[in-house]
């Protein structure tokens, strides 16, 4: 995938190669999230969890990388962690802007030569994650301007060109949301489809295990920090041990 980058346009990849390790086995998950609006909560924040439904912030809910140093802005926002191919390198991309100069300040757009997704209707969407399921990668976003909510696409080539779109929204509330993140239960046939509710400072989570029917779950979850648009992952014990040398042992966990 050919990118065009202007000065002005950033995308942050950082490569925790010797930090996070492996790629089978996993049994634990990592949370990485911003938290608010104040140039101070716009910064890459982790917690950690070992069945996916309780969490606990890393490092004393402080952010884990310093926002001045790896951003133009001096703030980052939506970080969005995934494992490459290789089992070992991690990418992690995040929003180069501070909420305080107003929103046009975003600069970490990306220009694509083509876009691998455009819905049918040619209007916006933003806020995309995909998992692999049966043969088909399931591109969740959120609409953008038209409807305001969560859908889903699925293809069985990402480079295709070719999707099928549901006409249903996976939100499972009447509240604006975004920042969708999707994620499996290691070890069962269920998945977490979790979203920022953001006029109510809340996330909400739910489950499945077809994609396609979502319930809520809210009651099952704990965490003790209040996170903003961030994303899932499984990691492995030796990943999970490896951040808590590097960031300390939550306590209670």
């Amino acid at each position: 995938m050919m990118m065009n980058m202007k000065k002005n346009i950033i995308l942050f990849a950082f490569l925790f190669v010797g930090v996070l390790t492996g790629y089978c086995q996993q049994s634990a998950y990592l949370f990485v999230y911003f938290t608010g609006n104040r140039m101070s909560e716009e910064a890459v924040r982790m917690a950690v969890s070992l069945d996916g439904y309780n969490y606990k912030a890393l490092n004393g809910n402080q952010p884990v990388l310093d926002s001045r140093v790896i951003s133009s802005t001096g703030g980052v926002r939506d970080p969005h962690i995934l494992r490459c191919e290789d089992g070992k390198t991690f990418y992690m991309v995040v929003t180069d802007m501070v909420s305080g100069n107003g929103w046009s300040s975003n600069r970490a757009m990306i220009l694509l030569k083509s876009p691998l997704f455009l819905p049918e209707n040619k209007k916006s969407c933003i806020d995309g994650d995909i998992i692999y399921k049966d043969g088909l990668y399931h591109l969740f976003y959120k609409t953008e301007g038209n409807g305001n909510g969560i859908k889903k696409a699925t293809t069985s080539s990402l480079t295709s060109g070719q999707w099928t779109e549901s006409d249903d929204y996976k939100q499972q509330t009447k509240d604006p949301v975004e920042g969708s993140g999707i994620f499996p239960l290691v070890g069962s046939d269920k998945y977490i489809l979790m979203y920022d509710v953001y006029t109510k400072g809340k996330y909400q989570f739910t489950e499945s295990s077809d994609l396609e029917h979502f319930k809520v779950i809210d009651h099952a979850i704990s965490m003790d920090f209040h996170p903003r648009h961030g994303t899932v992952i499984p990691i492995t014990p030796k990943e999970l041990k490896r951040l808590f040398k590097a960031y300390g042992k939550p306590e209670g966990f």
